[in-house]
């Protein structure tokens, strides 16, 4: 099956939060395939950096993060 992953679901994938489990069966349901729009790539850095200015993410998990997304949807 066709997933397509928005930006509040690509967040919840890289940074635990509410929803996190659930989103996470779906992109690592190996039965999917997951769709993430250019535009979600530019987005989930700002929302990333958002978190981390809100202190919801420390600059090591916001670097992690951004590497795990670059790794998992941008190659």
């Amino acid at each position: 099956m066709n997933v397509f992953v928005d930006t509040s679901a690509l967040v919840k994938y890289f940074h635990e939060e509410k929803g996190t489990n659930a989103v996470t069966s779906l992109i690592d349901n190996p039965k999917n395939v997951t769709v993430v729009s250019e535009l979600s790539k530019i987005e989930i850095l700002s929302a990333l950096q958002r978190r981390y200015r809100r202190q919801e993410l420390d600059k090591q998990d916001l670097e992690e993060a951004i590497e795990a997304f670059y790794k998992e949807f941008c190659l």
